[in-house]
């Protein structure tokens, strides 16, 4: 089957906690890139290469600049490549880029004022660099798809900030409701409950986020 479908299914492993897994099938991305040295490949291949390798850079830091390359070279494919602009985006924006990934969401946005995914990588980089307007980005994204799960998580990490616990609760219900795995807005959601001290709901969520990935890292530093 095509390698957008084999990267997402290794995504799929990963987020599940099956990190072994994963990495395997991530590694084997390499191989393929190697063997064609990238010539043969369509933009959207050369996207599933580079987020294999991105997930690789968890244990390779100097994976990260293959990635990048990869981007790039399937962004020089397909100019009008939206997908791989915006993970891109996130790229820049997982190492504190935040110039180059605000361009990056910024060319996608000039051709597409309502896309999602930039909408949100914008609210991020926003959030993550101490700047004001992510909340009205964030609702851009979300009058395109009400049921944007991570841009219903991050709305909610927001309005907990502001200790407004019942609309942050109430983000996180729909998101969790559209995915019932989605370990950032279980985390949040615990998170709520713990400061709202609702123990038991709180001890039911914790629960539920291990059961689902045992090495979740994002759950306690979450709650942290």
């Amino acid at each position: 089957y095509s390698l957008s479908a084999a990267v997402n299914l290794a995504v799929l492993h990963y987020d599940r906690g099956e990190r072994d897994r994963a990495m395997k099938e991530f590694d084997r991305f390499i191989d393929v890139y190697n063997r064609s040295a990238g010539q043969s490949l369509t933009s959207d291949e050369l996207v599933a290469v580079a987020t294999a390798v991105e997930y690789l850079g968890a244990n390779d830091p100097q994976l990260f600049k293959d990635a990048l390359k990869a981007f790039d070279r399937a962004i020089e494919r397909d100019p009008s490549n939206a997908d791989a602009k915006v993970k891109l985006g996130e790229l820049f924006l997982s190492k504190y880029n935040f110039d180059d990934a605000q361009k990056t969401f910024d060319e996608v946005l000039q051709v597409n004022p309502t896309d999602p995914r930039a909408l949100l990588g914008a609210a991020r980089r926003l959030e993550n660099d101490g700047q004001a307007g992510g909340d009205s980005l964030l609702r851009a994204a979300l009058n395109v798809n009400p049921d944007y799960v991570e841009a219903r998580t991050l709305h909610a990490e927001m309005l907990l900030s502001l200790e407004e616990y019942a609309g942050a609760q109430a983000d996180l219900d729909r998101a969790l409701k559209v995915n019932p795995t989605a370990e950032r807005a279980l985390a949040v959601s615990a998170a709520v409950k713990y400061l709202t001290h609702d123990q038991a709901a709180y001890e039911a969520l914790r629960q539920r986020a291990l059961a689902m990935n045992p090495n979740d890292p994002d759950l306690y530093t979450t709650l942290a």
